[in-house]
């Protein structure tokens, strides 16, 4: 499956939440810090990719809420996640684990097949 996320978080997303989230769903999982740190690349031994971008500070809340279509707040770093080649429930997992060692939470932008917001994925 492919599928695009964002996690909001209070601080940015760094290689080291990314090693966190990794670690608690698959030890597998092999780590690369991608154009000087600006992404970081995690893949599964089935072939998945998934590319974290770097965070960067959200400036307007109100962007946000119409992207996503909930009530963001201020104050967030804005970070995207892309999945290609994950079974669902293995990329949703891992980026909830991700977003939750960063304080934030994950939002599924789209799916294959499925575009527009879906339902927040909590920690």
């Amino acid at each position: 499956m492919n599928g695009e996320w964002v996690i909001l978080s209070p601080r940015p997303v760094t290689v080291g939440e990314c090693v966190v989230g990794a670690a608690a769903t698959d030890p597998d999982l092999r780590i690369a810090s991608l154009w000087d740190g600006g992404a970081v690349l995690l893949s599964n031994l089935r072939g998945g990719q998934l590319t974290v971008t770097g965070s960067r500070p959200l400036e307007h809340a109100g962007d946000a809420v119409r992207i996503l279509g909930v009530g963001v707040e201020q104050d967030r770093h804005w970070t995207e996640a892309h999945a290609r080649g994950w079974g669902a429930e293995d990329a949703g997992a891992l980026i909830t684990a991700i977003a939750a060692a960063a304080d934030g939470h994950a939002h599924r932008l789209s799916t294959e097949g499925h575009g527009g917001s879906d339902v927040e994925l909590q920690h």
